[in-house]
């Protein structure tokens, strides 16, 4: 067991400490945590890309080891032996098996620190690479599916999904109810028409647009002519032609459904505050742009599926405490979608509550969720060296863990 009286030591692994969007959101992690009790160190597989979050990050962490060079020239093996020579008591990666991360993978399996977390990057189990226990939450993944994954899940007490945004976008805390005047002027600037009455958006990347999720927006659509579509093209490549086509095939003019150009840094929150609800898409849900969905103060509507990237969205909305987005199923999802295009007042309690969600909720409270993280770390460290197997490695034992929330 883990002395009482000495720091716990946290290592953060990843290839993505850069312009990432894991980097933006954990910007402000590392600063925040408890220094008299937890002694923090990324470990980046990364070239420095001159990034202010990579800055950021290296200036605020209490150490910043550079093992790219290490990787390029000992490969995973070198960077496995540095870490553990660092003696980290708990090593959490921050990357899973996402793109560029494969040395992450690989380090992980060799195993430098004794207790291994998964966390953020990856919503899914590793299925291998020797981790101890996956960082999660009852949302995104209920007890009942623990036999998905390899890892103990370690439960958060809100959710497992940090972001930055009251850091980052401090000038929309208060921001001004969008609508009538403001909503029109808004909506123009993000290239749309200023007058449409009721606007749907649908942020996702389209790959996550799948047939069946767009017959339910198309039918939702048909039944209330009022209401468009606004979706975002990150890729030329993206088929917005194919879409408005489909929608016309659906009974749906083509002309409702908006595709944009995606918006810089710095205007994307601002302009996509115009939205009236977020349609989430179920199989791949709303990660980052969740958080900026909420963040702009617009509703979001999720179905939560059957796997851990599906039901993300549910343990941020959840976590904003505004439940009252969470579909049970299609039918539940196609019904609140209606029920907020033809009810003002509900629209209006359910875009109240975002608001107030962005002031009071554990979901926008940065320090909050470290205090947690670091009490969940703290107990995966001192169960695993409790239970130790035969060769003296930690976590032999089957255990969830369940931290307490502040």
């Amino acid at each position: 067991m883990l002395a009482e009286d000495r720091r716990l030591r946290v290592g953060y692994l990843s290839a993505d400490f850069k312009d990432h969007p894991v980097a933006k959101r954990m910007q402000d992690v590392y600063a925040s945590h408890d220094r008299s009790r937890v002694r923090v160190t990324c470990y980046s597989l990364n070239a420095d890309d001159g990034s202010p979050w990579r800055a950021k990050i290296r200036a605020s962490a209490e150490r910043f080891i550079d093992l790219d060079a290490t990787l390029q020239q000992g490969g995973p093996h070198a960077v496995a032996s540095a870490i553990a020579g660092d003696f980290a008591d708990v090593l959490v990666n921050l990357a899973g098996h996402t793109r560029g991360n494969d040395a992450v993978t690989v380090v992980m399996a060799h195993r430098p620190s004794p207790v291994q977390v998964m966390h953020e990057g990856y919503a899914g189990t590793m299925g291998g690479a020797r981790h101890t226990a996956h960082m999660t939450d009852r949302f995104s993944s209920p007890p009942d599916y623990a036999g998905h994954y390899v890892e103990k899940l370690l439960y958060m007490p809100h959710t497992f999904f940090v972001n930055d945004h009251k850091q980052t976008y401090p000038e929309l805390t208060h921001d001004i109810p969008v609508e009538g005047e403001e909503k029109a002027s808004r909506l123009a600037f993000g290239h749309l028409p200023a007058d449409l009455p009721f606007v749907f958006a649908a942020f996702n990347q389209l790959y996550k647009v799948e047939p069946v999720i767009f017959r339910t927006w198309m039918d939702v659509l048909r039944r209330n002519p009022q209401t468009h579509l606004w979706a975002i093209r990150i890729h030329t490549r993206d088929p917005e032609y194919n879409l408005q086509r489909e929608a016309e095939a659906q009974g749906v003019k083509g002309d409702r459904i908006h595709v944009v150009q995606g918006y810089n840094e710095k205007q994307h929150l601002y302009v996509k505050a115009a939205a009236d609800v977020f349609l989430d898409t179920p199989s791949y849900n709303a990660h980052s742009t969740g958080c900026d969905v909420l963040w702009s103060g617009t509703p979001l509507l999720t179905a939560p599926g059957d796997k851990m990237g599906a039901r993300v969205a549910a343990s941020l909305v959840a976590a904003a405490g505004c439940s009252a987005t969470i579909a049970r199923n299609e039918e539940d999802y196609a019904a609140i979608a209606t029920a907020l295009a033809t009810r003002p007042r509900a629209l209006k309690a359910a875009k109240e509550c975002v608001r107030q969600a962005k002031v009071g909720s554990p979901l926008f409270d940065t320090p909050r969720w470290v205090r947690d993280q670091e009490r969940a770390l703290r107990l995966a460290a001192d169960v695993s060296f409790s239970f130790v197997d035969e060769a003296g490695a930690p976590g032999a034992r089957d255990f969830h863990i369940v931290a307490s929330g502040t």
